[in-house]
Order: structure tokens, then sequence, then C-alpha cells
């Protein structure tokens, strides 16, 4: 008999932002045996993140944006995979429009054009 394992890959908290058409990723984070050169399974950030750019893309449609502050070791890896855009030089970072768009499609397997 096989048995059903659960357990918490990653996990991710939102902020909606209804007026500014956005949502804010405020904890953004996979587990132990998922961060490395040596995970367990990829992708998981990349599925969080289109998660959080699906339901904004759900709410606002073209005007959806989403927004985090990144961990600065991790600002390069957020601009190269994910499109993601530094506000100012600072750690604070959103992404929207077609990138957002590349996102959804890349991890969440949904096609929006």
């Amino acid at each position: 008999m096989k048995e059903d394992i659960k357990t918490t890959l990653g996990l991710m908290s939102l902020t909606e932002f209804d007026q500014e058409f956005r949502i804010s990723i405020e904890l953004l984070e996979s587990s132990k045996e998922n961060v490395g050169r040596d995970k367990k399974f990829e992708r998981i950030a990349g599925c969080l993140i289109a998660y959080a750019c699906n339901k904004a893309y759900e709410k606002f449609n073209d005007l959806a944006a989403v927004n985090l502050v990144a961990k600065t070791e991790l600002i390069p890896i957020y601009r190269e995979k994910y499109g993601f855009i530094a506000i100012g030089g600072t750690p604070k970072m959103f992404v929207e429009e077609l990138a957002l768009k590349k996102i959804i499609k890349e991890f969440y397997g949904k096609d929006i054009s």
C-alpha cells in the first residue's frame, strides 16, 4: 500500500493593495531541503511567485503588479530568472505586464495573451 506523505515545500504571505492594483509578497520561503544546489525539488519559489502573479492578474487584469523586498543576495536571481525590476537601487522590486505573464506561463502553466 502506498503511503500518502504530506509535507510543506514552501510558504508565502501576500498582501493585496486594491487601490494600487498590486499584490505584495511579504514572505517567500522554500523548505530547507528545497534550497541550494542539493535541493530535493526545483521551482518551489518560482511556483509560489507565479501563484501571486496569477492571483494579481485575475484580480487586476493588465494593470496587475507584484512586488517584494528581496534579500540582497537574491536580487540578481529575481531580476534574471523572474524579470523583477529594482526600484531606485533598493531591495524593493516589482514585476508587471509581460514579465508577470511570462512567470504565470512558465511556472503556473497558464497562457495569458
